[in-house]
């Protein structure tokens, strides 16, 4: 079996394989994310509680079990992917919630491994980004992406639900207001140019009861990215609740293949 093909033989305008999303705290990104059919919630922040989501998906909470099994986090989650590997249980999407928590992460095993080194064995700083001449920030990033790289064997489709964080850049003089993905140093540059799409969660200005995937890249937004032709520069309606107080979701125009 040749693994050569021909220039468009695995052509697909609206592969979505891997997606962020990123919004404040209480727009809705979780209540959403569980009403996705099949799919595996890793839940960081013990948030999953608070909402209830589609009979076919499943949620571990990882603070639980860190305090259960007197572990910690990456133990957790090292043990959970590995007792779903062993179930045979194939999800068609991994929700890691959140990126920010697996940014925390990344900085303490770093530090605990560099501090375990031969090279390290006298540093006695809290963190691996206090190193100088910013070394410590390759460490964690390579530590980051190796956690990241765990979820793989869950699921095709990942999706990382992330915050936001305000900040401003200089142009001409003056500074303006920027919103970007919560995560450490160049990291959020390096990582979101991995992902198929980037977007933002958002109220709905006109709908208090809408919540909007805003796809659309913006100077003050330029964390936002999509290689999905069905998205790009597109604003979509994903949750709703309706004048009978349901709550419906909207995932089959994000991924195109759950309208089967």
């Amino acid at each position: 079996m040749s693994f050569i093909k021909k220039a468009g033989d695995n052509y697909d305008p609206n592969k979505l394989d891997r997606l962020i999303i990123s919004s404040r705290p209480g727009v809705g990104k979780t209540s959403a994310l569980l009403n996705l059919p099949n799919s595996i919630f890793f839940d960081l922040e013990e948030s999953s509680g608070y909402f209830k989501g589609d009979a076919t998906t499943d949620v571990v909470d990882i603070q639980e079990r860190m305090r259960v099994e007197g572990v910690g986090m990456l133990t957790a989650i090292t043990r959970t992917i590995d007792e779903i590997k062993q179930s045979g249980k194939v999800y068609d999407f991994a929700i890691i919630d959140t990126l920010t928590k697996i940014d925390e992460l990344a900085e303490i095993v770093a530090t605990a491994k560099y501090k375990a080194s031969q090279q390290g064995k006298d540093f006695k700083g809290p963190s691996v980004l206090d190193l100088a001449y910013g070394a410590g920030y390759s460490l964690h990033r390579a530590e980051f992406q190796d956690i990241i790289d765990m979820f793989d064997s869950v699921a095709k489709r990942k999706i990382y639900s992330c915050h936001i964080k305000d900040s401003s850049i200089p142009k001409d003089g003056d500074q303006i207001a920027i919103t970007d993905i919560k995560l450490t140093g160049s990291l959020k540059e390096i990582f979101s140019a991995k992902q198929d799409a980037a977007c933002a969660l958002e109220i709905d200005p006109k709908n208090n009861n809408q919540r909007l995937l805003n796809f659309k890249k913006t100077e003050s937004s330029n964390f936002i990215k999509c290689r999905a032709q069905h998205l790009k520069n597109q604003i979509i309606s994903i949750s709703e609740i309706t004048d009978k107080n349901e709550f419906i979701t909207y995932w089959d125009k994000i991924f195109l293949d759950l309208k089967k």
